[in-house]
């Protein structure tokens, strides 16, 4: 197994090419952000295309809220 790719600040750009192209090769992927409603569409459409991945919410101008996610991550 490859691990997994956390991506912080997960967006419709650059970051949906990272998750893609990473989890093409075997990464599970953790997609990280503040919009619940667009994570869950994106995870979805990275399952479509049978990529691992799973939603994650989180603001990161908070440190404890931060550290939590990766925390979550790691335990998930």
């Amino acid at each position: 197994m490859a691990g997994t790719l956390i991506i912080f600040g997960y967006g419709t750009g650059i970051s949906a090419a990272v998750a893609e192209r990473f989890g093409r090769e075997g990464f599970a992927t953790a997609l990280v952000a503040r919009n619940s409603a667009r994570l869950a569409d994106a995870v979805a459409a990275l399952q479509a295309k049978g990529i691992r991945a799973q939603a994650f919410t989180a603001d990161f101008a908070d440190k404890e809220a931060a550290q939590a996610v990766v925390a979550e991550v790691r335990e998930k």
